[in-house]
């Protein structure tokens, strides 16, 4: 049996899920923390990225120079690392609850 409740939330996960998914306003605290984490982690990557002709000192004696081979695997694993980390997926927030009154909190 389809009630207008039902067919509304059926309208909503259709137009939601072509694009992002849809979280409650109290998951947005947690939403926002990853999404900066996730940001500085990209940028962060992408800085070793685009500097290749600079040495790479991790400090306690690891270093790796510039041009040698463990520096260009070095930034092949950074390309690798942001093609997983890809772009951080966006969000559309509602106050609607689930249908079985779960809210995401508990």
């Amino acid at each position: 049996m389809n009630t207008r409740s039902d067919k509304s939330v059926d309208k909503k996960t259709e137009l939601t899920t072509k694009k992002h998914s849809v979280i409650t306003h109290s998951q947005s605290e947690l939403y926002m923390a990853l999404k900066q984490w996730h940001q500085g982690a990209v940028a962060n990557l992408n800085t070793i990225h685009d500097h290749k002709d600079a040495d790479l000192d991790f400090g306690s004696g690891i270093e790796i120079k510039a041009g040698t081979d463990k520096a260009k695997g070095f930034h092949a694993g950074i390309m690798i690392a942001l093609h997983y980390l890809g772009n951080f997926p966006d969000f559309q927030f509602s106050d609607d609850f689930a249908e079985d009154g779960d809210d995401g909190d508990n």
